[in-house]
């Protein structure tokens, strides 16, 4: 993966990508077979690493997106509705991992209280300067994979936790 400073022309008022050279990066996440595009998906990219916001964190939020595009258990697109939906159909999936509806730059994970149960809450963690998501101890996540981990741990006491997955069909 090539990082987002070796590829982009900066703005030379403030060493920044311009709103071209971000919604053409935001474009190439799509060229991947990970994710399906539609306007409505680049939208939410857009809004989520705040592109189109002179003093955003847009770098450190995109490398994010570049780091975790193509895991198997980042849905990015899921909101409350959907994830609730999936979860309560897929009983045998215990949380999902997407991006925040409500929050710029935030990760909502979408679980079940207690493995197995039906009763199904979000919490929210947000997406730091350095491209790590902050957990609600603090410590500092490169991956999904170290979040869950982390996740199960602290909340199904280190019992396993099966992650709703998420498999592009189309292009």
């Amino acid at each position: 993966m090539v990082a987002i400073d070796s590829i982009l022309p900066v703005s030379p008022l403030n060493n920044a990508p311009t709103l071209k050279d971000r919604k053409e990066l935001v474009e190439q996440l799509f060229k991947t077979n990970a994710h399906r595009r539609t306007d409505e998906r680049v939208n939410t990219i857009l809004w989520w690493t705040e592109a189109e916001s002179e003093k955003s964190s847009f770098s450190s939020k995109f490398s994010f997106l570049q780091k975790v595009w193509c895991d198997k258990n980042f849905r990015p697109f899921d909101n409350v509705a959907s994830s609730v939906k999936h979860l309560t159909a897929h009983k045998n999936q215990d949380f999902l991992i997407r991006l925040s509806t409500s929050q710029k730059g935030g990760i909502t994970l979408t679980f079940r209280k207690q493995l197995k149960g039906d009763r199904i809450v979000h919490t929210r963690f947000c997406v730091n300067n350095s491209s790590c998501i902050i957990d609600s101890n603090g410590n500092q996540h490169e991956s999904i994979a170290s979040l869950v981990e982390w996740f199960s741990l602290h909340r199904y006491r280190n019992r396993s936790a099966t992650p709703a997955g998420y498999i592009c069909t189309s292009n």
